[in-house]
């Protein structure tokens, strides 16, 4: 293990008996008590280049306080630089913000703005010039929310599927928008349907104007009111895992160049946060590192991406102080 520029948790002196190999890094983005806010959130990374990566969270008094802002920080030159705000609304707080690179190298900045999660609007800034300056801020297109809180996928074709959901009042539901042209921001939401606990957008894409129509999958979709994972492969009916996931918590995963499926997800508790590989696309996982585990404390919302180098980052909440 080698230490970062700040100080490390203290999860990092602890056993790790798992199957990971490799050195492990681990560092805060900031000091303790060093960051103009008292509680921070929903972490979001991506890689600008080799080396260079940029942090989003959402930041201030408390989740939901008319205070919180988006941040942002960038890691460059093997240091973290000083959280900057990245947007604000005066008395209304913000959400959940999701960091994602196009191939044109375009960034792309999602997040929510609102006084509740009921009443919140989708929103997204954009920068060409590696993170250095960003566009004002966007309206998404009424009835689009954007990505909830996990990074886009990038379809073969160009078009990015965002993994959204609502959660109205007693009715809470997920699915999948497909974005098709992200400079003019046109999006088309895909049919949902029902499955058990689950709501779930099945995409589907047409090379022919409409006269057939082809299947991408499998897409894997976890609902906050159920411990399950939901998949969906080329021509077969959705079908449940059962994978050892808390409710009210976050996941988030990356397919490894080497073909391998990588989640990290809490378990028990937002105490317990863990990494999970598998090998045969996600049809069984394997138990692969333990990042935290301490229970009182809450270690949430992991964002995990793999850089140009091989490595993975995950970044995550610490007991709502640190990222």
């Amino acid at each position: 293990y080698t230490k970062g520029t700040t100080p490390s948790p203290e999860s990092l002196h602890k056993k790790r008996h798992l199957p990971i190999k490799g050195p492990l890094k681990e560092e805060f983005t900031f000091p303790a008590g060093s960051a103009p806010f008292n509680s921070c959130h929903a972490s979001t990374i991506v890689e600008v280049s080799k080396g260079h990566f940029l942090v989003a969270y959402y930041g201030g008094t408390s989740e939901g306080a008319p205070d919180v802002k988006i941040w942002l920080q960038k890691y460059k030159g093997g240091r973290w630089y000083t959280p900057i705000v990245m947007d604000e609304e005066p008395n209304v707080p913000m959400w959940n913000p999701v960091l994602f690179k196009l191939p044109s190298d375009e960034l792309l900045l999602f997040y929510k703005v609102g006084l509740d999660v009921q009443k919140w609007s989708g929103s997204m800034k954009r920068s060409y010039d590696k993170g250095v300056t960003w566009t004002q801020r966007e309206q998404l297109p009424p009835g689009i929310l954007g990505p909830s809180k996990n990074k886009p996928l990038l379809l073969r074709n160009g078009h990015l599927l965002f993994g959204s959901s609502v959660e109205s009042w007693n009715s809470w539901g997920a699915w999948a928008e497909v974005v098709m042209r992200i400079s003019t921001t046109l999006a088309v939401k895909s049919p949902y349907y029902v499955l058990t606990s689950f709501v779930y957008g099945m995409e589907q894409v047409t090379p022919d104007s409409g006269r057939t129509w082809k299947q991408y999958g499998p897409v894997y979709v976890k609902a906050k009111s159920s411990n399950h994972l939901m998949v969906d492969r080329v021509g077969v009916v959705p079908y449940l895992l059962n994978f050892p996931t808390q409710t009210q918590v976050g996941i988030d995963g990356v397919k490894l160049r080497d073909g391998r499926l990588l989640l990290a997800y809490n378990t028990i508790s937002r105490g317990v946060l863990k990494v999970s590989l598998s090998k045969d696309d996600g049809d069984s996982w394997q138990d692969s590192l333990t990042l935290e585990e301490t229970q009182g404390m809450e270690f949430s919302y992991p964002a995990a991406i793999q850089a140009s180098d091989g490595l993975v980052h995950i970044t995550y909440t610490y007991n709502r102080t640190q990222i």
